[in-house]
C-alpha cells in the first residue's frame, strides 16, 4: 500500500522518537462519583442518540454507556468519551465487558476529526457478537470501511497515528500485538481520540467497562534541514543557442528556496527571477562559439546549496548573408529578392520605375481551367509565369488548393489528404503545374500551401507517418510512395522529377505555430530551439531530408501575418513586433522572427522566402482600405526592412538565411502598395524599396 503522509508541520520525511508523554492516565486510582472524569477528558452523545448516554470513572476504570443506531455508513450514532490530542500519537484500552442490544453492539478505541455525526474517523472496536474489526470513514460523511477479525471481549484494542497513516491493532495481553490493518486518512493536526460505544439498537442502550486507558502523544524531532533540488528546464543539454537565451528551470526544498543564481562556465552568477520557478536572460553573443557549461544554483534559507547544469553549443549569427547554410536554386536573382503581389494582366510593377525582382500571386482551385474558361490544361498559368518573365520578374507562386479541395475547411486539412480520390484529382494538378513550369523553361518559385504543413502536423498528431492517400491515387508516378503523410510531401518531388520540372523552385511553407505553441506571436517567452527540433523531426521525412525520390524542397517559406498589424489590435490582439536591434529574442520582435528563421535555416540546410509580407506603415488611417490614399491599417515591416535602417535590417535576415522579401496585402480592406502614401506624400514602397532596389539592393552569393 502507498502511504501518504501527513504534512504541514508534521513532515512526510522519517523522524527519530525524541519522547514519549503519557497524557494523565493510569498514574493513580481516582475516587469513583457519578459523570466524573479525570482532567481534561470530556464526553457527550455523537449524533444525537434517541436514548442519551453517560460515562463515570473509578478505580482506574471508564464506565461508559452509550445507545444509537450505529458507526457505520456516513453518519454514527454513539457515547464518546474524549480527549484532544495534537500530532502524533496511540491511543489503547482493554474492553473489558459488554453488554449485548445487537450482535454488532461495538466498544472500542477511536481517533475523530470532529464531532460531528459524519467525521472522518479511524476505529479499533471489540463487538458483542461478530468479531474484532478495524473501521474507518476516509472522507466526512462518506461511506464506512470495515476490516473484521476473530475475537471478542475482553480485549485490548489500539489505534495508533503516524501523520495522515492509522494503524489499527488487537491483543489478548497488551503485549503482543495482532495489527488488523491501515489506512491513510488526511485530518487536522489536533484530533479527538478516546473510547465510543453504540449498541446498534435506538431503543437500548448497553454498557462497556474499559481499563488500562491511555493516550500517548510523540514528540518528534524535525528532521534535519535537506538541501534544496534545482532543475533546468530549457534550454535543453545540448541545444545550440544564439542572441538572448531564456535560461528557465524549477527549485525546491523542504524549508523554502530563498534563490537561484545561474553562471556561464565559470563566470559570476546572476541572481534569477523567481524560485521555485526560475527565469533568467543569458545574453550569449558575449561569449565565443563553441560548447559551453551552464549552471544553476539554487539557496534555501538555511543556506545550503545545489547546483544542475547542462551544456550548450553557442553559434551566434553569421557576419554575412554568404554564410546562411543551405544553397541558393540556379537561376536565383544574386541579390536579396524583392517582390509585390501582382494580379494576372496588371502593369503597376512595371509602370513603377522600380527594379523589382519577383511578382507573385496565388493559384486556387479552378486555376488549372482558369475557373471554367480555359481547357484545364494550365494554360493560364504558364501565362501568368510568361507575362511576369517579360516584365524581367522572377515568377513566384502560391499554390493553395487543398483549401478548395477540402471545401474550404482548413481543420480538415488531413482528411482531405487521406481521400484518394480527391488527392487523385489534386496531384493530377500538381502534376499539370510542373508541366506548365517545365515548359515556361525559366526559374520559377513555387511555394506549396500556405500553411499546410502546419495543419498537417497537427492534425496527424505530429506523426509523418499518419495515413495519407498517395500510391493509393492510383497516379503511377505515385506508385511507389508510401500512403503517409510522409508520402504526402514527398509526391511533389516525385511528379517534379517525373515530368522533368527541373527549373521548378520548390518552397516547404513554414508555419511559428505547427508544434502547437504559436512562437512569433504569443509563446513568445517559450524557447526556440525545440520548438524548431520538433516541427523538423515532423517535416525530414516530407523532403526536407534525403529520401526515396532522390530530391529534397528547395527552400522554406513563410507568411509572417496575414493582416496588417494594427488590423488585428482592433480586434483586441497584439501582433506587433518590437523594432528594436536590442529587443530580446524573448519578446515578441523582429529579433526572434529572425532567430527563429536562422535555427531553422541551420537545421534544414535551406534558404527561406518570405511572402505576404503586410504592407501598412505608420502614415496610414487604420480603416479599410477602399483605394483612397493612406487607406488600410499601420503595419512596421515595410519601415523596418526599408526605413532609415535598410540595409542593416535586410542583412540581418540575409544572415539568417532569407533571400527573398514578398510583400502583398493578405485579406480585402488591408494596406496595398498602390496607395500607401508616407508621411511625406510619396507612396512607401515605391519610393523607399525603390531606392534601396534601385541602389543595387542586398547582394547574395
Amino acid at each position: 500500500m502507498v502511504i501518504s503522509r501527513y504534512r504541514d508541520r508534521y513532515s512526510s520525511a522519517p523522524r527519530r522518537l525524541a519522547a514519549l508523554v503519557v497524557l494523565g492516565l493510569c498514574v493513580a486510582p481516582l475516587t469513583a462519583s457519578a459523570q466524573s472524569l479525570p482532567t481534561g477528558w470530556s464526553t457527550s452523545d455523537i449524533g444525537k442518540p434517541q436514548i442519551a448516554g453517560s460515562a463515570t470513572y473509578a478505580n482506574s476504570k471508564f464506565t461508559v454507556a452509550g445507545a444509537g443506531s450505529d458507526i457505520w455508513g456516513a453518519t454514527d450514532q454513539f457515547r464518546f468519551v474524549y480527549r484532544q490530542l495534537t500530532g502524533d500519537g496511540v491511543v489503547i484500552a482493554r474492553v473489558d465487558s459488554l453488554q449485548q442490544a445487537h450482535l454488532w453492539s461495538k466498544a472500542g478505541v477511536m481517533v475523530r476529526e470532529t464531532l460531528a455525526a459524519g467525521s472522518k474517523n479511524a476505529y479499533t472496536l471489540a463487538s458483542s457478537g461478530k468479531g474484532l474489526a478495524f473501521q474507518r470513514r476516509t472522507a466526512t460523511s462518506g461511506s464506512t470501511l470495515s476490516t473484521i477479525v476473530a475475537g471478542a471481549p475482553p480485549r485490548w484494542v489500539k489505534i495508533e497515528r503516524t501523520g495522515a497513516v492509522f494503524t489499527s491493532a488487537v491483543s489478548s495481553d497488551g503485549a503482543t500485538w495482532q495489527t488488523i490493518g491501515t489506512e491513510s486518512i488526511t485530518m487536522a493536526a489536533t484530533v479527538y481520540v478516546g473510547l465510543a460505544v453504540t449498541s446498534h439498537n435506538t431503543s437500548q442502550k448497553v454498557t462497556a467497562t474499559f481499563s488500562s486507558v491511555s493516550v500517548t502523544a510523540r514528540t518528534t524531532t524535525p528532521p534535519a534541514n535537506l538541501a534544496p533540488t534545482v532543475a533546468i528546464a530549457a534550454p535543453a543539454s545540448g541545444a545550440t543557442i544564439s542572441g538572448s537565451v531564456a535560461v528557465q528551470g524549477t527549485a525546491a526544498d523542504d524549508g523554502g528556496v530563498a534563490k537561484v543564481d545561474v553562471r556561464v562556465d565559470g563566470g559570476a552568477y546572476t541572481t534569477a527571477t523567481g524560485t521555485t520557478n526560475w527565469a533568467v536572460t543569458l545574453n550569449s553573443t558575449s561569449l565565443a562559439d563553441g560548447a559551453h557549461t551552464v549552471t544553476a544554483r539554487a539557496t534555501d534559507i538555511a543556506g545550503l546549496t545545489t547546483t544542475a547544469s547542462i551544456s550548450v553549443n553557442v553559434s551566434n549569427a553569421p557576419a554575412s548573408g554568404a554564410t546562411a547554410a543551405g544553397t541558393i536554386p540556379a537561376g536565383y536573382p544574386k541579390r536579396v529578392a524583392v517582390g509585390l503581389f501582382e494580379d494576372t494582366g496588371a502593369t503597376w510593377m512595371k509602370n513603377s520605375g522600380v527594379r523589382w525582382d519577383a511578382r507573385y500571386r496565388y493559384f486556387v482551385q479552378g486555376w488549372v481551367n482558369n475557373w471554367g474558361w480555359s481547357p484545364a490544361d494550365g494554360s493560364w498559368g504558364l501565362n501568368f509565369l510568361r507575362e511576369s518573365a517579360s516584365q524581367g520578374y522572377l515568377p513566384v507562386v502560391q499554390y493553395y488548393v487543398m483549401n478548395g479541395v477540402s471545401g474550404y475547411n482548413e481543420s480538415a486539412f488531413l482528411a482531405t489528404a487521406q481521400n484518394a480520390t480527391k488527392m487523385a484529382d489534386y496531384f493530377t494538378q500538381w502534376k499539370i503545374l510542373m508541366q506548365r513550369v517545365r515548359d515556361f523553361g525559366q526559374p520559377a518559385v513555387i511555394m506549396v500551401e500556405a500553411d499546410g504543413f502546419g495543419f498537417l502536423e497537427q492534425q496527424a498528431g505530429h506523426n509523418p507517418n499518419a495515413y495519407a492517400a498517395v500510391a493509393a491515387t492510383g497516379l503511377p508516378e505515385l506508385a511507389n510512395l508510401p500512403n503517409t503523410v510522409a508520402g504526402w510531401g514527398l509526391a511533389f518531388l516525385e511528379l517534379r522529377a517525373a515530368v522533368g520540372a527541373s527549373n521548378a523552385i520548390l518552397a516547404m511553407d513554414i508555419s511559428g505555430w505547427g508544434t502547437g505553441k504559436d512562437l512569433l506571436y504569443f509563446n513568445v517567452t517559450d524557447p526556440l530551439g525545440p520548438e524548431v527540433d520538433k516541427a523538423y523531426a515532423f517535416l525530414a521525412p516530407l523532403g526536407l531530408a534525403p529520401n526515396q525520390t532522390g530530391e529534397t524542397w528547395d527552400l522554406l517559406s513563410n507568411n509572417p501575418l496575414d493582416r496588417d498589424s494594427d488590423y488585428y489590435t482592433t480586434v483586441g490582439q497584439n501582433r506587433w513586433w518590437d523594432t528594436s536591434n536590442t529587443a530580446s529574442i524573448g519578446s515578441r520582435s523582429f529579433n526572434r522572427f529572425a532567430e527563429w528563421l536562422r535555427l531553422w535555416n541551420v537545421k534544414a540546410r535551406k534558404r527561406w522566402v518570405l511572402w505576404q509580407v503586410p504592407l501598412g506603415n505608420s502614415n496610414h488611417l487604420n480603416v479599410y482600405n477602399n483605394g483612397s490614399a493612406r487607406q488600410g491599417y499601420k503595419d512596421n515591416r515595410p519601415e523596418y526592412f526599408f526605413g532609415p535602417e535598410a540595409t542593416a535590417h535586410v542583412q540581418k535576415f540575409a544572415n539568417a538565411g532569407v533571400i527573398g522579401l514578398f510583400f502583398g496585402a493578405g485579406a480585402s480592406g488591408m494596406s496595398t502598395y498602390t496607395n500607401d502614401v508616407y508621411s511625406d506624400g510619396q507612396p512607401f514602397m515605391k519610393s523607399r524599396a525603390g531606392a534601396f532596389l534601385n541602389a543595387g539592393g542586398l547582394a547574395i552569393e
